[in-house]
């Protein structure tokens, strides 16, 4: 007793469980088909909640699939994993499609061809006439310029980037023709 109160203590046991981490991984199939592959971490997920671009169109199952009628725009996915025990962890990602932007890789132009598209390591140019191709970033900075003349001209592309650190992203060509 403390000057005339009691001193009292009590414990409660509080019991928390791991919560589940959700995460899942796509492939896009043949029209606008995608496969979804759950890759949550928690052996004791129990059920899976999936909302495929925030309309009344969901799933339960594990590996769903889900068919984008329009794939000139991005789907957003959302899941939800459940827990035996109750708990709960949700993800959402972008489904892109590949609408990559740029030249077609055999122009019909027979006066210039720019290949191959997308570029890895050797860009190559094939052109009838001299002139001087540019490349510029998407905010309009030159990051190389060089002439070229008639036939055959390659670009050891990731000599000239890696050490500018442009050697991913979009770029853009504008060739000049000497006639």
């Amino acid at each position: 007793m403390l000057n005339g109160c009691k001193n009292a203590t009590s414990t409660i046991m509080v019991q928390v469980y791991p919560k589940p981490s959700a995460a899942f991984n796509y492939s896009i199939s043949t029209n606008g088909l995608v496969n979804f592959f759950d890759a949550s971490s928690n052996p004791s997920i129990i059920s899976w909640n999936w909302c495929f671009n925030a309309t009344a169109n969901t799933s339960n199952e594990q590996n769903p699939s889900y068919t984008c009628v329009d794939t000139t725009v991005n789907y957003n996915v959302c899941m939800v994993v459940n827990s035996e025990k109750g708990c709960k962890d949700t993800i959402c990602k972008t489904v892109f499609f590949n609408t990559a932007i740029g030249i077609n890789e055999n122009s019909t132009d027979n006066k210039f061809k720019i290949f191959p598209n997308p570029v890895t390591d050797i860009l190559t140019i094939e052109i009838t006439h001299s002139g001087i191709l540019e490349v510029y970033d998407v905010i309009g900075t030159i990051v190389y310029r060089q002439s070229i003349n008639p036939g055959n001209n390659t670009i050891e592309w990731r000599d000239k980037f890696n050490k500018n650190k442009k050697d991913n992203g979009y770029f853009f060509s504008r060739k000049t023709i000497k006639y």
